[in-house]
């Protein structure tokens, strides 16, 4: 019968404290989180040129094939996060083009990477869309609770005459 009794007391604990705290609705931010959701709403943009090295690329000026990474990135050291667009282009038409992330954070601070997706592709224009989630929260003994999760979106785009910008 204690045995039931512990049991019982102890499925009710485990129950009802992760859902007492997640539910806590009026939760402030420290001054430090407000820095960093502030830091994590604006993104910036800069793109490097890659140097090609395939073999049987014609090399004439109609026809070379050119390479560039665009880079997007949020936040700061506490919480941060890069997406990438690789592309190649070549007489105004782009080749290919392939999307990544990248992110990181310090405890109690959370970066998810939602995906990269090209929602757009045609002969000249490719365009992109990098998802990612900001969360701030606390480790329990029953798992992470997020206190305030707030969800970010950049569209970009890229061309066949090496030039990008934000959709």
């Amino acid at each position: 019968m204690k045995k039931v009794i512990l049991s019982l007391s102890l499925t009710l604990g485990v129950t009802t404290l992760p859902t007492a705290v997640a539910g806590a609705t009026n939760v402030d931010l420290s001054k430090e989180q407000k820095v960093i959701q502030e830091d994590y709403s604006s993104s910036t943009m800069y793109v490097q040129t890659i140097k090609e090295t395939k073999k049987g690329e014609m090399s004439t000026s109609a026809s070379k094939v050119y390479a560039k990474r665009l880079t997007t990135s949020r936040g700061s050291f506490l919480a941060w996060s890069k997406s990438y667009v690789d592309w190649r282009y070549s007489s105004g038409k782009v080749k290919s083009s392939s999307g990544s992330q990248d992110a990181g954070y310090v405890f109690p601070n959370k970066v998810e990477k939602n995906g990269s997706k090209r929602y757009y592709k045609g002969s000249t224009i490719h365009k992109w869309a990098h998802k990612t989630t900001l969360k701030f929260g606390t480790a329990t003994p029953w798992g992470d609770v997020t206190f305030v999760s707030n969800s970010f979106t950049d569209r970009v785009w890229v061309n066949g005459k090496g030039k990008h910008g934000w959709d």
